[in-house]
């Protein structure tokens, strides 16, 4: 399923996951000291991009 509505492309897709309720309470932990509190949904797709973010810096650092 895809659906217009995103800021970078224009293109969504919903995306399900089964996950262990530890990572769960991880996330909301997290979302929690953020200063907006995002939903959970938003908070995952932050947390993504800071993985993605930092998984990008330290393959530059290491080709250095």
């Amino acid at each position: 399923m895809i659906k217009k509505k995103s800021e970078d492309d224009g293109l969504t897709r919903r995306v399900n996951a089964v996950v262990p309720m530890s990572w769960v309470t991880r996330v909301d932990e997290w979302r929690r000291h953020q200063p907006d509190i995002p939903s959970v949904s938003e908070s995952i797709r932050r947390l993504v991009e800071i993985g993605i973010d930092c998984s990008q810096e330290s393959k530059a650092q290491k080709r250095r």
